[in-house]
């Protein structure tokens, strides 16, 4: 904080939602009502002429003090004042601390880091300027309020009210303002600034198109922007419908002052929000308000839900997180499947080498299937005396039932066995 002509401030300092180039418009403000050691304005300070004209003689009204070009005492005092006087330093140092105070804990730290040991306010305060709000940035601010006041429409089919539209433009203008201070613009009229803000509402409410032509007829209001929005403001249909019951095409019906949340979908009357799924983008942009109104609804109406759900991501019906989650997890088993078959892949060929090492011969069972049954049926029946001249039969009833191995060989013995006569 720091002394002024009346009263003590806060020091403007720059942070997200006072960005830089606007924060030197501030912080100009500031030292304009701060006073230094002989009671001026410490703007003085960073003006841009360091010298002052005391050899051209100064024509004073009469019964007046300082010149017409000043307008006050307190500029010509500031145009004036000497930056040779002693207690100049004094005031230097002043506006450095304000200097430091207002970026402190910021990137912009830097620039003025130069010119702490001698407390250079004055010069820390263009280096400043210089890097951050210098004539480009003005440009570019200029370009993007432009572009605001051009090209942004209002179609009124949405949760956005018209006075927030209207607020919009307002902003626009006075940093257009702020941008011709600094750079060559010149500025729209009123006649100008009504005719884009009437052209960039694009809604077919019959109320408030029959409201802006009556406004475009009207001589004072078609060139007084003010005029012209708290004429037009109390026809917004958005606006409108969020004061009043929701109607049949909402979805739901309100009984009640209580009973705020519908439960079978549509617009809430209370917030006005849309009771459905949202995706991620689009449920980022809601307030707080709205998104507790819709986890109460949500959690009341799941079928409702889960309804509006299948119907926002399509056929496949499956949130993004939840396609991440499921690939994430498919991903997981996937390397532990991986890491599973290498282990038993290992196995295997450690056994392999153990029987290779042993000199075994392992045949393919299905290259040599016919022979193997052959000889094993012939060996059977040799040991329990049966009749080897049955053998083929046997053995081709045997071949039939290879698809169901080992089943269907003991199957077939079992067969040859309650065939075989008793001796």
């Amino acid at each position: 904080m720091v002394e002024t002509k009346s009263l003590t401030v806060i020091t403007p300092k720059i942070s997200t939602n006072l960005d830089v180039v606007k924060w030197t418009e501030a912080f100009l403000d500031l030292l304009s009502r701060s006073v230094g050691a002989r009671n001026i304005p410490l703007i003085y300070v960073v003006r841009i002429e360091i010298e002052v004209d005391n050899d051209t003689p100064l024509h004073l009204p009469e019964g007046q003090c300082y010149t017409d070009k000043s307008g006050s005492i307190e500029q010509e005092l500031i145009t004036r004042a000497s930056h040779s006087h002693p207690t100049f330093k004094e005031d230097d140092a002043k506006v450095h601390y304000l200097l430091e105070e207002a970026t402190r804990g910021t990137t912009y730290s830097a620039s003025i880091k130069p010119y702490q040991k001698r407390k250079n306010g004055r010069d820390a305060w263009f280096s400043l300027k210089d890097q951050y709000a210098g004539v480009d940035k003005w440009k570019r601010e200029l370009e993007r309020q432009e572009d605001f006041i051009n090209n942004r429409k209002w179609k009124g089919n949405s949760n956005y009210p018209l006075a927030n539209h209207v607020s919009g433009h307002r902003n626009a203008y006075i940093s257009l303002v702020a941008c011709s201070d600094h750079i060559d613009y010149q500025l729209p009229n009123g006649l100008t600034r009504v005719r884009k803000f009437l052209r960039s509402i694009e809604c077919s409410d019959p109320k408030l198109l029959a409201t802006i032509a009556q406004a475009e007829s009207d001589k004072t209001m078609k060139s007084d922007f003010e005029a012209t929005a708290s004429f037009i403001l109390p026809s917004d249909p958005v606006a409108n419908n969020k004061a009043t019951t929701p109607n049949k095409n909402d979805g739901g019906i309100i009984s009640d002052a209580n009973a705020k949340v519908s439960s079978v979908g549509g617009r809430d009357g209370s917030t006005g929000v849309d009771l459905r799924f949202h995706k991620r983008e689009e449920y980022r942009t809601l307030s707080k308000e709205k998104k507790a109104t819709l986890r109460k609804w949500r959690t009341g109406n799941p079928e409702a839900f889960e309804k509006s759900k299948r119907k926002a991501l399509g056929p496949d019906n499956q949130h993004p997180n939840q396609h991440n989650s499921n690939k994430r997890q498919k991903t997981g088993h996937d390397k532990r499947g991986t890491s599973l078959t290498a282990q038993i892949q290992s196995v295997v060929d450690k056994k392999l080498n153990t029987l290779k090492e042993k000199k075994v011969t392992i045949e393919d069972p299905n290259a040599n299937a016919s022979k193997w049954f052959k000889d094993s049926m012939k060996k059977y029946i040799q040991e329990n005396g049966g009749n080897v001249g049955s053998l083929d039969t046997i053995a081709s009833r045997m071949q039939s039932d290879l698809d169901s191995a080992p089943q269907g060989i003991l199957r077939t013995i079992n067969s040859y066995k309650a065939s075989k006569p008793q001796e």
